[in-house]
């Protein structure tokens, strides 16, 4: 009887440490998948963050690669002029004059071949609605869009899934948090920033192409004091007119010379013969003819600009139709005041089906769901959290701090610590 009895205790006592064996085994298999989801989440939304930065550089490239082209086409007219200009004036000895009407047959092909080539890029890059930055501005929402709580949710579950297709999992939901995480650029002040950064990215070229040569001539104010030289006058650039929607590029050359005045007989220095000129525009809703700017200081140069100005008002192959500077994602002012950095923060909340524990139950000793009943809603849970947040990386550089923002592609992602927050969200969701 004893050995019966202590052989009744022993088979209990074996049924129990199974069930609890099982359900610890349960348990701690739940809480790996649970830290797993919450990384991969956070991955998820590291990695949205990281193509929304990736868009910002890029939509930045496509601003660029516009001035660019437009840099080109204005030098090439410019050129263009200028060799027809040295044409003119070699007429009176026979041998230049062949030389310089080649060359400026040669570079009227060019032209041609150049604007072309603008046309095509701009409209590929800027074209409005299905310009290749139109696209990257909408993909970048909609992908910022999935990194919230129903994309990393989705996450989180499929890769639940695919540790234990028993398991369930998703995100718990943060109060808005991610959306007030990174806003749109509303404003013209904050389209200035985008366009500040733009501008900065402009090649030296592009930005200003002015120089002078100075010229064997001799001005008639030699004895009036001041620089007796004449100089060959070149200025150009590329700017962004305000008001964010319009590129100008433009380029003139004159020679300037101190020159006496009819009746005052003071010298001074003045522009004596416009030699070349050339300009493009690129503007959204479409462009409006002429220039409105002073791009590279070609205002210096009166009567080539003045040529300019009226050339473009009818070129229709240097005038282009963009959507001037984007509105893109960046992060929200409120959230980098604090002293910590910003950091996007979810928690994942995992669960097993106690009915699908492999305990006494499912091995036919106990009755079925004998042991779910323990369990609230009759699941086992667990819950993790995880962060999208921005470093450099070591080997990224010798720049080891940079503040976070949506320009660097920096954004890794890392488990952290639960809090009384998501514990309390965790069983506000449990005991529904």
């Amino acid at each position: 009887m004893f050995a019966l009895a202590a052989l009744s205790v022993g088979v209990v006592a074996l049924y129990l440490s199974y069930d609890i064996g099982s359900a610890v085994a349960a348990k701690t298999r739940l809480g790996d998948a649970a830290d797993t989801a919450a990384y991969s989440a956070a991955v998820w939304r590291a990695r949205a963050l990281n193509f929304a930065a990736y868009g910002n550089r890029a939509i930045i490239a496509q601003e660029v690669a516009v001035a660019q082209a437009l840099t080109r086409q204005s030098w090439i007219a410019y050129f263009e002029r200028f060799t027809e200009t040295v044409a003119e004036v070699a007429q009176i000895f026979p041998p230049a004059y062949a030389i310089a009407e080649g060359v400026h047959e040669a570079v009227q092909i060019a032209q041609e071949l150049t604007d072309i080539a603008a046309q095509a890029e701009i409209r590929l890059r800027d074209e409005p609605e299905v310009g290749y930055k139109t696209l990257l501005v909408r993909s970048q929402r909609l992908i910022h869009g999935a990194g919230g709580v129903f994309g990393a949710g989705a996450v989180a579950l499929e890769v639940a899934k695919a540790a234990d297709p028993r398991l369930v999992a998703f995100a718990l939901p943060d109060g808005g948090a991610y959306k007030r995480f990174a806003r749109v650029y509303s404003s013209d002040a904050d389209r200035a920033r985008l366009a500040d950064v733009t501008l900065r990215s402009l090649d030296a070229y592009s930005r200003d192409r002015g120089r002078e040569h100075y010229l064997p001539l001799v001005s008639s104010c030699l004895l009036a004091g001041g620089d007796p030289r004449a100089d060959y006058h070149k200025r150009g650039g590329t700017m962004l007119v305000p008001g964010l929607e319009r590129w100008e590029a433009a380029d003139t050359g004159s020679i300037k010379n101190n020159v006496r005045a009819r009746f005052s007989r003071r010298c001074s220095r003045r522009e004596i013969a416009p030699v070349g000129w050339g300009g493009a525009e690129a503007a959204a809703p479409r462009p409006e003819g002429g220039l409105r700017g002073d791009p590279g200081r070609v205002r210096e140069n009166p009567l080539a600009y003045a040529n300019a100005d009226r050339e473009l008002a009818n070129a229709g192959e240097r005038q282009h139709t963009t959507t001037g500077i984007a509105s893109v994602l960046e992060l929200d002012e409120s959230i980098l005041t604090g002293r910590r950095p910003p950091r996007s923060r979810l928690a994942v909340l995992a669960s097993l089906p106690a009915a699908k524990l492999r305990d006494s139950a499912a091995l036919g000793l106990a009755p079925a769901g004998a042991g779910s009943g323990h369990w609230p809603g009759g699941r086992l849970w667990a819950v993790s959290a995880a962060e999208a947040y921005f470093r450099r990386p070591p080997a990224a550089g010798e720049r080891r701090s940079e503040l976070a923002s949506l320009y660097g592609a920096f954004w890794q992602a890392r488990l952290v610590p639960i809090t009384a927050a998501d514990r309390d969200a965790a069983q506000a969701y449990v005991e529904r």
